[in-house]
């Protein structure tokens, strides 16, 4: 189907490396979208493990249209992806995530032409290989929201899930936006990159029959690493975060929210990496008094109430939990 003005190009744009085991269903869930005219790019990021030649024969085949470079990262393969779509939209998809058939459709319809806003919709996680196992967890962002409210509703307990699948971006933003930064790895480089999506955005648009599915549970994954490089990078996102919003320092929502950010991060990454963390909470206490709700089980809230959470990290990572 050809594009025009009613029924614009959108461009799907996934980075996959050595993900054979996910990206056949992945690519399958972008096929499925009721949303045509559409465009599948797919970057193999130097894959080693059959990913490269499985999609070369996609590629032969007319199925998408490949992007071939040495092993670079996620941040450079969306970049080298967005490089070469021509969609009036974009939809940025990791290689092992599922969107649902009306996903893209349903985010269109929403948008309705708009090039300053960004559409969002409901997510749920799923481990392994069952994605009809998914669980859809309301959150107080699932509305319309100026930008930086969505952004302190998100935050609202020092979560907040900004990976690619959630978004439709028109280009007009995208290139505003600027390009991923090619620094930044680890857990984060999602949050910067739509951190600076969201700020030259004027509304997020909410779509409620938009779903995705959020694989975890996956070995080596980006959000399961806890080696001191993953974890300083993760915290550069962080910090640069806090850089993109510092003008908006009087926002008491916002400044709460990365507070809280800033302390699941500490939780998380002591104590591999302890001076990391003693940044982060430092940094979380310059920003506001909020604290991080314990979360978990009675023996874990017991053990933090007793001994504080940095010593109930130590034996749950003694006892083999990350």
């Amino acid at each position: 189907m050809t594009a025009t003005a009613d029924r614009p190009l959108v461009s799907v744009v996934i980075p996959c490396f050595n993900a054979r085991p996910w990206i056949e269903a992945t690519l399958a869930s972008v096929e499925a979208q009721t949303w045509r005219p559409l465009e599948i790019v797919v970057v193999d990021d130097g894959s080693t493990d059959g990913s490269s030649e499985w999609l070369q024969a996609q590629a032969s085949g007319g199925r998408i249209r490949l992007q071939r470079q040495a092993n670079q990262g996620q941040p450079a393969a969306f970049n080298a992806g967005l490089s070469v779509a021509r969609g009036t939209y974009i939809q940025f998809l990791d290689a092992d995530d599922l969107l649902d058939p009306d996903k893209i459709s349903a985010q269109v319809r929403r948008l309705a032409g708009r090039v300053d806003a960004v559409a969002t919709c409901a997510w749920g996680r799923f481990y392994g290989d069952d994605p009809g196992a998914t669980s859809f967890k309301p959150e107080p962002c699932w509305r319309d929201l100026a930008p930086l409210d969505w952004l302190a509703a998100a935050w609202h307990e020092g979560g907040g899930m900004l990976f690619p699948a959630l978004w439709l971006v028109p280009r007009d933003l995208v290139d505003r936006a600027g390009a991923w930064n090619v620094a930044l790895g680890g857990k984060n480089p999602d949050g910067e990159y739509f951190v600076r999506i969201l700020l030259v955005s004027k509304m997020v648009l909410f779509c409620a029959e938009s779903r995705v599915r959020y694989r975890s549970g996956i070995a080596g994954s980006m959000s399961s690493l806890v080696d001191a490089e993953s974890l300083a990078k993760s915290f550069e996102s962080i910090r640069l975060i806090e850089q993109w919003l510092g003008p908006y320092g009087a926002n008491v929502a916002l400044r709460q929210g990365l507070s809280l950010v800033y302390q699941r991060f500490a939780r998380g990454t002591y104590p591999y990496a302890a001076r990391l963390a003693e940044a982060a909470e430092a940094r979380a206490g310059r920003l506001s008094a909020a604290r991080l709700n314990v979360e978990g089980g009675w023996r874990y809230r017991l053990l933090t109430r007793f001994f504080g959470w940095r010593t109930t990290r130590r034996l749950q990572v003694w006892s083999g939990r990350r």
